[in-house]
């Protein structure tokens, strides 16, 4: 699914993509926005979802990369783009470059998930601390051990 109007207007005013991850993932990882030839207003918005990553490619050349927000597009919010393109801080007009979303809820559910692993072996550590240090019996460390892995298991 995606959101767009062509009308009679030569130029993009509004770039996303409004396939959501949510409830369940999405089978497409990577989305091209469909150009058809016309040029992205200076000022058009950018809408990235959350669970999505935008990325802006110019003549091959990865240029500046959005997460989730809405951004008002110009020289100042494009500065890989407006360096490649050699824009003036004034710069004003239509402009080319390719636009590609990324879904990416798998990828950060397994950031959270590798976190609280860490997480739960750095506990481990300190309460292996305490036993050694005879502040926690063995049968008090075991029940939280039990406990700890359940959460990540």
């Amino acid at each position: 699914m995606t959101a767009m109007t062509f009308d009679n207007n030569p130029f993009i005013d509004l770039i996303q993509w409004t396939e959501t991850a949510a409830p369940h993932p999405t089978a497409t990882l990577a989305w091209r926005f469909p150009m058809r030839a016309m040029a992205i207003q200076t000022g058009a918005t950018l809408i990235v979802q959350e669970g999505q990553l935008a990325l802006f490619v110019s003549e091959g050349k990865v240029a500046d990369a959005f997460g989730p927000g809405q951004y008002k597009l110009c020289p100042q919010t494009l500065p890989i783009l407006n360096c490649l393109k050699h824009w003036g801080p004034l710069f004003d007009s239509p402009f080319n470059s390719d636009v590609y979303f990324f879904s990416m809820p798998h990828y950060a559910t397994g950031a959270k998930a590798r976190d609280e692993s860490d997480e739960v072996l750095s506990m481990l550590d300190k309460l292996g601390a305490l036993v050694s240090k005879g502040i926690l019996t063995e049968e008090e460390f075991v029940a939280k051990k039990a406990a700890l892995l359940k959460k990540i298991g």
